[in-house]
């Protein structure tokens, strides 16, 4: 059996061990309607974390897969979800953005400004998406998704220094079907989705998708009476496949999504979710576009075209790739949840992005099968402008402008790359790679001209501090790996890989100082693993252990101001940073129908050679202290602590699992019962770079479940499920005085029909 289903999951081997012997433990890589026998063993899961697609088991990465069928009885909705399913992933959502802050093994990146690239990349069937505003929105249409650990420094469009995410979505059946689902819940929660498989001849087909979700928001607002963080969004997605020839087929997908999901802190009041903004349009105070965005507002809108030509030659594979996105965002958001109509620090922005990308990938094995082979060019463009400012409130209730500027930039990068696979014997094997990247950005500022701007931000600003307008980066990223199979049932691998992402600005500073730029950050992986099936395939476990060792972190820190003594906190490459850890997975068929899966993950982290400029912050720091200075204006700033020791890194928890289960019961020959369930358990978490007492979130358990009655055909399906089931609620971010907390509970009723 050979179907694109999910490898899913990871635990420690004591809780592996004790998850076995109680019989908890799973894997949902079946199709409805189509459950997993013992005698049939686990189905075999196909992934392209390589470009091409291959048997999970014999792939010498961490990487793990979850299908769509999977996706839906772990109430998994959005790409959110995702950070509850695997193993060192955690994150949220960035405030102010409706972005995913992925962080995984450790790095992250909490801002979208478009001159900060993101340690962990997103690709939707394969294209990379650049700007992190667009990361997150629901599932739909989706076949299944890839996970990727580690630096993808030479197959994987733009390089990334710690994983990737790849969205795979479904592509034209080659018969008829359709399919609609509706869903109801609390929040006033009711969403619609559908699809339609449309063959219009045997060499042509299509399908098209579409969704739309509408829910009331889960803070009470006490100043306006209404609700806030409320999320409505549409999405709309058409693919063509054809038979062009024999040897030549083209895909072609469009899809258009819009997200409107605001997020705004809260407190607490009588044990429930409030705020007290008032925020209201800045039109007095901003004019043009920005100034008529609703208050606490949030507007994602994403277009996307891609075409994939691919030409089956004598020596492979031949594809020629092609991706568009164009993103529209804006918002007007307040941080400090003032009942002012003009708020108390709003974040206010209207932005477009677009990007090019253009690939020409050959893939093949010689026809002995010594050699298999993937080689290409790759093209990256995109063109960024952001019309952004910040507004306080003053004390008189007047408002307050920093800074009102448009920024311009944009990125280009041309690379080659190629990598062989050398397979000396049935057992041993090599994997030799390496990518060369070459890229070129640029920025520009442009004052709106607005008279209530304390500081006009402009190019000639920058120049005079000596900040340049334009950076480039060349850089080699090489990968070897090794692999040896002592059996059909398992396989060792160890690999060192290098990855990179290039420097920027850091764009949302109006001083020049802060605005200077920071350089490439890159990293060296070492990985060694076990990839293993046992029980007559009835169980598979993967065992992955790591080191990463980044130079040049990319990071928010605080250095002292020469000309005023005060600390100021830019982005910068003030440390480097080492991850190690390990990462198990486990999926077990117990019984005919009975399916159990375990995951865990351990992480440990620090920075490390902090730069001199962090060093003197600290002695500055400790000497406040030792003077018994009540003001310290070095400490518990940047990476350094109110006690002047480095801090530990944010959004990176020791320990991360998850345990859970799938449980078919026949009822008769049409119908069954369905039951699935999991549990995710993440450690204590800070969520500030100084790691300050109130910025730490003492861990959290999560509970999610279905409950459904089907047929066994799988057309047609009645379901209630939960995400969150305990209404646990623990800690996004905080900034000042301002915390944002996790989603609370959601219960859903579902109906769906397949024909």
């Amino acid at each position: 059996m050979r179907r694109h289903y999910s490898n899913f999951g990871m635990a420690s081997l004591a809780t592996v061990a004790t998850a076995l012997a109680a019989g908890s433990v799973a894997s949902f890589a079946q199709s409805a309607g189509k459950p997993a026998t013992a005698d049939d063993g686990i189905e075999t899961v196909v992934v392209t974390a390589q470009r091409r697609e291959q048997d999970i088991q014999d792939v010498p990465l961490s990487v793990s897969a979850i299908s769509e069928e999977t996706l839906l009885r772990q109430e998994a909705t959005s790409t959110q979800s995702l950070l509850r399913l695997f193993p060192n992933l955690s994150g949220g959502q960035i405030t102010g953005a409706g972005a995913n802050n992925y962080s995984m093994r450790g790095l992250s990146n909490a801002e979208t400004a478009a001159t900060f690239d993101s340690p962990v990349g997103t690709y939707l069937d394969g294209i990379y998406i650049a700007r992190i505003n667009a990361n997150n929105f629901a599932l739909f249409d989706v076949d299944r998704i890839e996970v990727l650990r580690g630096p993808q420094g030479t197959l994987f469009g733009r390089n990334t220094t710690q994983g990737a995410i790849n969205i795979v979505l479904k592509k034209p059946a080659r018969e008829f079907g359709a399919s609609v689902e509706l869903s109801a819940g609390n929040y006033n929660h009711w969403q619609v989705r559908g699809s339609l498989d449309l063959p219009v001849s045997e060499k042509i087909r299509t399908r098209f998708a579409a969704y739309k979700i509408d829910e009331d928001g889960w803070v009470d607002n006490i100043t306006t009476g209404g609700t806030n963080n409320a999320h409505t969004g549409w999405g709309a997605r058409v693919a063509v496949s054809a038979d062009i020839t024999d040897t030549i087929t083209w895909d072609v997908t469009a899809d258009n999504l819009v997200d409107e999901n605001p997020f705004i802190p809260q407190s607490y009041l009588n044990g429930n979710r409030i705020s007290r903004s008032g925020l209201q349009p800045l039109g007095a105070l901003l004019p043009g576009r920005k100034g008529q965005i609703p208050g606490n507002f949030l507007e994602n809108e994403t277009f996307g075209f891609s075409s994939n030509l691919k030409f089956e030659t004598g020596v492979g594979d031949v594809e020629v790739i092609s991706g568009y996105r164009d993103l529209t965002a804006q918002y007007n958001l307040d941080y400090f949840d003032n009942p002012s109509p003009i708020g108390g620090f709003d974040s206010v922005e209207y932005s477009t992005h677009t990007q090019f990308t253009q690939e020409v990938k050959l893939s093949g094995v010689s026809a002995s099968e010594f050699v298999g082979y993937t080689a290409g060019v790759f093209y990256f463009k995109e063109g960024n402008v952001n019309d952004y400012t910040t507004v306080f409130r003053l004390g008189s209730g007047a408002g307050f402008i920093d800074a009102d500027r448009t920024l311009f930039n944009t990125g280009e990068a041309l690379a080659a790359y190629a990598q062989v696979d050398l397979n000396f014997t049935d057992k041993f094997a090599l994997t030799l790679g390496a990518r060369y990247t070459d890229e070129e950005k640029k920025i520009r500022y442009v004052n709106n001209g607005n008279p209530m701007a304390a500081v006009a931000v402009s190019d000639a600003l920058l120049v005079a501090a000596g900040v340049p307008l334009k950076i480039s980066d060349a850089v080699v990223t090489p990968r070897v790996a090794v692999q040896y199979k002592p059996n059909e049932d398992v396989m060792l691998f160890a690999s060192a890989t290098r990855g990179f992402k290039s420097g920027g600005w850091n764009a949302r500073s109006n001083n020049p100082l802060l605005l200077k730029n920071f350089g490439t950050e890159s990293i060296w992986s070492y990985e060694a693993g076990i990839r293993s099936e046992f029980l007559d395939r009835r169980a598979t476990a993967n065992l992955t252990v790591f080191f990463g060792d980044t130079s040049n972190l990319q990071i928010a820190t605080a250095v002292v101001n020469p000309a005023g003594g005060a600390p100021v906190f830019p982005v910068g490459n003030f440390s480097d940073f080492e991850s190690s850890g390990a990462e198990l997975e486990l999926n077990y068929l117990v019984t005919d129908g009975l399916q159990v899966f375990a995951n865990a993950g351990y992480n440990k982290i620090e920075y490390t050679n902090p730069t001199p400029e962090v060093v003197a912050q600290q002695n500055a720091c400790r000497a406040s202290i030792a003077a018994g200075a009540t003001a310290r204006p070095n400490c518990a700033a940047g990476i350094v602590r109110a006690d002047g020791a480095i801090a530990r890194p944010l959004r990176a928890p020791e320990f991360t699992g998850t345990i859970g289960f799938s449980w078919e019961q026949p009822l008769n020959d049409t119908y069954q019962v369905v039951l699935s369930g999991s549990g995710r358990f993440v450690g204590k978490t800070n969520v500030n770079s100084a790691e300050l007492a109130t910025t730490w979130d003492p861990g959290y358990s999560l509970v999610s479940g279905t409950l459904a009655f089907e047929r066994r055909d799988g057309k047609l399906q009645f379901s209630l499920g939960c995400e969150n089931c305990t209404d646990q609620q623990y800690l996004i971010s905080v900034i000042g005085a301002s915390r944002w907390f996790s989603t609370p509970r959601r219960y859903y009723g579902r109906i769906r029909y397949s024909v």
